[in-house]
């Protein structure tokens, strides 16, 4: 999770991944990486405001510059 408006407008490193140190303080916090079926919970108290979700697996395409993205803004 990160602090933006959209993935595009986030740092980015190669295959599209979000660069996640570039980000600093606009980065929230992560799961730890999940497998096909698995699940975990996590909590953050977000200030209002526009975050990005995404999942950030890299490969020669990240999952993130294919789309597994959400744009949400807290009220």
């Amino acid at each position: 999770i990160a602090r933006g408006n959209s993935s595009e407008e986030l740092p980015q490193s190669g295959g599209g991944a979000i660069d996640e140190i570039a980000l600093g303080d606009d980065f929230i916090g992560r799961t730890v990486n999940l497998r096909s079926g698995q699940s975990e919970i996590i909590e953050f108290d977000l200030d209002p405001g526009n975050y990005v979700f995404f999942c950030n697996i890299a490969g020669s395409v990240s999952h993130a510059a294919q789309g597994q993205v959400l744009a949400v803004t807290v009220g």
